[in-house]
């Protein structure tokens, strides 16, 4: 790249409105987001493994040769690909990212991958004079209605060069802290979101066995959950820096106590098993003692 070109980049990194940007993979991820960029009046250029990914993509006019090829015209370039190994082609290969991005490009990584690969990918990036921020999104189905929420891991000044880009495709940008935090936080709620699946899907075997049709008990938790989501109770507790003294913590014990013999008897009554409750029995209480320990 020449020098002409390179300061153009950097002329371009430091203006939001003219950030050039780039999507490599195509999936559903990659696809909304793409989707989004343009309703945003920020037309990306894209490149996917299969010839035919972008057909349909209103306002792109097909895909660049490479990914490489791609990185050459791109300020910010935004990768969704399945998983770390297609990323670690995308970013390595002969025609991959890193053969055509030059110094000061930003690499976004919107695949959900571990957060040791970050911080690998990270270093091998930095090695190019290229900044890599890992951006774990969610929820998938909203991605091509600009609905994303975008947890960003990275250092304060890349982060600010690339908002724009990121505002351009989100509903909202949280940036969790330096390289890894983003993903970290994203990990952290897929564990939320496939142990709270489990432990519904259980609830309401439970209360179908009961007699309780289960589009009733759905438009129940709706109701009450909306406003105040239980699961979050504890994380907010510890969070306001509210004192729990030992009298609270002996009352809640014996509160979570009681409702999890109801479940586990109604379950025996019924023929249900409950082996998320039952687990759940001997562990409540250390997460009683943990907050409000963490709360004083």
């Amino acid at each position: 790249m020449s020098k002409d070109e390179n300061s153009s980049r950097s002329a371009n990194l430091d203006g939001g409105s003219r950030l050039r940007v780039g999507v490599v993979g195509l999936g559903a991820i990659g696809h909304g987001v793409a989707v989004s960029l343009v309703r945003s009046g920020r037309p990306p250029v894209v490149f996917d493994i299969r010839a035919g990914a972008a057909e349909g993509l209103d306002g792109i006019a097909g895909q660049m040769g490479s990914a490489a090829e791609l990185a050459g015209v791109c300020d910010v370039i935004l990768v969704a690909t399945l998983d770390e190994d297609e990323l670690h082609e995308a970013l390595t290969g002969t025609d991959g990212i890193l053969a055509g991005a030059g110094p000061g490009t930003i690499v976004v990584v919107l695949s959900t991958i571990a957060v040791a690969a970050v911080h690998q990918f990270a270093d091998l990036c930095a090695g190019y004079g290229v900044s890599l921020l890992d951006c774990g999104v969610t929820p998938g189905d909203q991605a091509p209605l600009n609905g994303l929420v975008a947890f960003v891991g990275g250092r304060d000044d890349v982060v600010a060069r690339a908002l724009p880009v990121l505002e351009d495709f989100a509903r909202a940008v949280i940036h969790c802290g330096p390289v890894g935090a983003g993903m970290t936080v994203k990990v952290a709620r897929n564990v939320i979101s496939y142990c709270t699946w489990t432990v519904v899907d259980e609830a309401a075997d439970l209360a179908h066995a009961a007699g309780v049709d289960r589009d009733v008990l759905l438009a129940a938790l709706r109701e009450a959950d909306a406003r105040d989501p239980q699961y979050l109770k504890m994380l907010e507790l510890r969070s306001s820096g509210f004192v729990v003294t030992a009298e609270r913590i002996d009352n809640a014990l014996a509160t979570a106590a009681k409702d999890l013999d109801a479940a586990t008897e109604l379950a025996a009554r019924h023929g249900v098993q409950l082996p998320l409750a039952e687990a759940t029995q001997p562990l409540v209480g250390n997460v009683f003692v943990r907050n409000g320990a963490g709360a004083r």
